[in-house]
């Protein structure tokens, strides 16, 4: 048995439980008459919610035009409350409650929101609240102006579930930029993990991402695809392939220096902010 699972005679005895516990359980005796197994125990871990999706979602919306952001949540009891705030460069502000409502079973809270001017762009963060605590990592969704999304020679898509001729589970990745003019394809991922898990992160998206590029290939034969992968620690720091990753894109060689030190201003301050908020 593992360290945190103890078998005491009749007993079972279950050590450091967390969410990943929670299952069926039953017992089996054996003899030299047969076996006999016990009737099912359905055990249940309850803890406060946390956001189903690990990454910040990407949500495209021109001016004026409303766009329905879910936040999706586990738990255990169901959510009870949700709370949602829209951030800018430039201030942070509480959606009032009456723009978002939470499906029957508590697990998803959908906030309508329309953006009408440059200053509506920015990351909205949605938080759940249960019997067992408050939730501690927001979900964040960053809005962009879908306005530049489509060009008569290329087209960009945001968090779009590819169709493929096989069911696959990553299908799904950040950005994908298909440029008709160059016959190329750009799957770009993002990610801002712990500083020691870079070189880790890189390698899961690698393998995440190795079906969908395989079916990418079958579905466009006479474009090529490349996976584009941006990297930068919470803390700024990068590996040395950031900068070659960045050029595989045509529109950002000539800007990959001025990129990168963009991305590791905006993943330090997303950071502070995050501190100052769990400070709070």
């Amino acid at each position: 048995m593992s360290g945190r699972i103890i078998h005491s005679n009749q007993s079972l005895v279950l050590q450091k439980v967390t969410r990943q516990s929670a299952g069926r359980y039953r017992c089996s005796v054996v003899n030299s008459e047969g076996e006999t197994v016990s009737d099912e125990l359905d055990f249940r871990v309850q803890y406060a919610p946390i956001c189903k999706s690990d990454k910040i979602i990407v949500v495209g919306a021109s001016r004026s035009e409303s766009v329905d952001i879910a936040c999706v949540i586990e738990s255990d009891p169901p959510a009870k409350s949700y709370r949602w705030k829209f951030n800018n460069s430039g201030e942070t502000i509480d959606v009032a409650a009456e723009r978002f409502a939470k499906t029957s079973n508590g697990s998803t809270s959908v906030l309508r929101y329309t953006p009408v001017s440059e200053l509506d762009y920015g990351s909205l963060s949605c938080w759940a609240s249960n019997e067992v605590g408050h939730q501690v990592d927001p979900c964040v969704f960053q809005l962009v102006a879908a306005a530049d999304l489509l060009h008569e020679r290329c087209r960009i898509y945001w968090n779009f579930s590819f169709p493929t001729l096989r069911q696959i589970q990553a299908n799904k990745p950040d950005i994908v930029l298909l440029d008709h003019h160059s016959k190329a394809m750009f799957v770009i991922e993002f990610s801002a993990p712990a500083e020691p898990n870079i070189v880790l992160k890189e390698g899961e998206k690698r393998t995440k991402y190795r079906d969908l590029l395989f079916e990418l290939r079958r579905l466009y034969p006479d474009h090529s695809v490349e996976l584009v992968i941006l990297i930068i620690g919470s803390l700024g720091s990068t590996r040395h392939t950031l900068l070659s990753e960045i050029q595989k894109t045509p529109a950002c060689r000539d800007k990959a220096h001025i990129l990168t030190g963009g991305m590791q201003k905006a993943v330090i301050l997303g950071s502070l902010r995050s501190l100052r908020a769990h400070g709070s």
